[in-house]
């Protein structure tokens, strides 16, 4: 969890289960201080940049899967585009940032002794060879 942050504020949001606590600052859903918007109330002001408003949660999510695929795309030549999204997410942490953040998630959920030393993510999902 991010130095500063609430539990609330680290936690997993909306459609796309975005993660804001493994995102950067920047990021749409964010605000100026780099703390997510949690805005839950669509006739707010902030409802706009909320990490609940549907349009930021899924333009997040989207842009994961899609950093997804390009690498799963790296990693693999001749599959066709159906594949290669099936891949991306049935394999939704392939990523070592990811797999960072939910592994110091981890550490300070669990305390450092009880978290796994490694995290491995296995694909779940089958493709058929072209």
């Amino acid at each position: 969890m991010p130095s500063g942050w609430t539990k609330e504020e680290s936690g997993c949001y909306g459609l796309m289960q975005v993660v804001p606590a493994c995102g950067k600052p920047m990021d749409p859903g964010m605000l100026p201080n780099g703390h997510p918007n949690l805005t839950k109330d669509p006739s707010s002001a902030d409802w706009a940049g909320s990490i609940f408003n549907p349009d930021v949660n899924v333009e997040r999510g989207i842009a994961g899967v899609a950093g997804n695929r390009a690498q799963e795309v790296a990693k693999f030549s001749g599959c066709t585009v159906d594949q290669y999204t099936l891949m991306a997410i049935g394999d939704p942490f392939p990523h070592a940032a990811a797999q960072d953040c939910l592994q110091r998630m981890l550490a300070t959920k669990l305390g450092e002794d009880e978290a796994p030393a490694a995290l491995e993510f296995p694909v779940r999902v089958r493709v058929d060879p072209p």
